[in-house]
C-alpha cells in the first residue's frame, strides 16, 4: 500500500497523509477518496494517530484514504488550496468521514452554514464530488452538550468558539444547501462516555426532517451497535466494516 504526504495550504498543519490501496487491476479506474478527519476537541490529535485506521479502511474499501491535519483552536486563518496530486485517485468521488469534533466541522460544510460561516461554503465542483458523509460520536448541538457536560465549556468549547452564545454554531439546526445532497450515516457507540448519544439522535432526527421525502434513501444510522469507548471504536474492525458497507452502498 502506497503512503504519500500532501500539502494543501501554507500553514505547517496543512498536510494530509494519503493511503493508496493496491490497484485491483492494472487498468482499474482511479479509486474514490475517503477523507477521514480526526477529532480531538478542536485542540489535539494528529493524522499520525490514525495510520492504522486509514490503512484498514483503504484495504477494506479499495478507496484511497486521506487523513488531513488542520489548525487547532489557536491559530491564524489562511487560505487553503487543493493538493496537486490527483492521478492516483478520483477527486470527483469523495466520502467525508468525521469523528467527534470533526463531525461538527463536516456538517457545517455540507449543510448550509452561510448565515453564520459563509467561508465554509464548498465550491460547486467540490460539493458535487461529495458522494457520502459518515459522522461518528459527533458533537452537533453545543448548548445541549454543555448541559450534559458542563466542564467542557472551559476545556474546549470556549477556546474554540469563544464565550458568547453558541446557538449559531448548532449544526443540528442548519438547513440543506440547494439541490439533492449525498447520503448520510450517523454512528454512535453505546459505550461512549465522552459524548452522549443524544447528540447523534438529535442530528439524525434533524437530517431526516430536512430531507423530507428523500430521508429514507439518504439518512441512515448505526446507534448503539458499537460498544467501545469514544475513540476506541476506531481501533476495532466493527467500525471499519460499518463504514465500508455504507461506502459500498453509496458508491454503487
Amino acid at each position: 500500500m502506497a503512503w504519500l504526504q500532501l500539502t494543501y495550504g501554507p500553514h505547517p498543519l496543512h498536510t494530509a497523509d494519503l493511503h493508496l490501496p493496491t490497484p485491483q487491476s492494472p487498468d482499474a479506474r482511479p479509486p474514490p477518496v475517503i477523507v477521514f478527519v480526526h477529532g480531538g476537541a478542536w485542540r489535539s490529535e494528529d493524522k499520525s494517530d490514525h495510520v492504522a485506521l486509514a490503512q484498514r479502511l483503504a484495504a477494506k474499501t479499495h478507496c484511497a484514504v486521506a487523513v488531513p491535519n488542520y489548525r487547532l483552536s489557536a491559530g491564524d486563518t489562511e487560505p487553503l488550496h487543493h493538493p496537486a496530486h490527483a492521478p492516483q485517485y478520483d477527486p470527483t468521488r469523495l466520502v467525508l468521514v468525521g469523528h467527534s469534533c470533526s463531525a461538527h466541522m463536516i456538517a457545517a460544510i455540507v449543510l448550509d452554514s452561510n448565515a453564520h460561516t459563509p467561508a465554509l461554503a464548498p465550491p460547486p465542483p467540490l460539493r458535487a464530488a461529495i458522494k457520502a458523509v459518515v459522522l461518528s460520536e459527533g458533537i452537533y448541538d453545543l448548548e445541549r452538550l454543555l448541559r450534559a457536560f458542563p466542564s467542557y465549556r472551559a476545556w474546549f468549547v470556549a477556546p474554540a468558539f469563544g464565550a458568547g452564545p453558541l446557538d449559531r454554531f448548532d449544526v443540528s439546526k442548519y438547513p440543506l444547501r440547494a439541490g439533492r445532497g449525498a447520503p448520510w450515516l450517523i454512528v454512535h457507540s453505546a459505550g461512549d462516555t465522552l459524548i452522549d448519544q443524544a447528540q447523534s439522535e438529535v442530528m439524525y432526527d434533524h437530517l431526516r426532517a430536512i430531507h423530507a421525502g428523500d430521508a429514507e434513501a439518504l439518512v441512515h444510522k448505526s446507534l448503539g451497535v458499537l460498544t467501545a469507548e469514544h475513540d476506541e471504536i476506531l481501533q476495532g474492525d466493527a467500525y471499519v466494516q460499518i463504514v465500508a458497507d455504507f461506502v459500498a452502498a453509496s458508491l454503487e
